[in-house]
């Protein structure tokens, strides 16, 4: 399930979530996410928003904590995509491998 970022401010349903699913933490930095949004061609972050940047980075900032508390955390700064989706694989494999033995 990929949930918006928003998920973990919802203290009830993220909290059924961790406990009902095995949970990624996906990181990026607030530059990556606002790239990643305007490569998909959505301007609106920034659109008539001069502090969208600095709105996101305070975002990320106090959302830290909650994010961290899943059960896994992947720096998607370090990886391409196709190595980023290598890496979930090879780590949920290993999960799997692990949880039946």
């Amino acid at each position: 399930i990929a949930t918006g970022g928003s998920i973990v401010t919802h203290h009830h349903h993220y909290a059924l979530l961790k406990e009902l699913t095995y949970t990624i933490y996906l990181k990026a930095t607030a530059e990556e996410h606002m790239s990643r949004v305007i490569a998909q061609g959505d301007q609106r972050p920034m659109r008539d928003h001069p502090k969208a940047m600095s709105e996101l980075k305070r975002l990320l900032s106090l959302r830290a904590p909650l994010y961290q508390s899943a059960d896994h955390m992947i720096n998607t700064s370090i990886y391409t995509v196709d190595q980023l989706v290598y890496e979930l694989k090879t780590h949920l494999y290993a999960m799997v491998l692990t949880s039946i033995q």
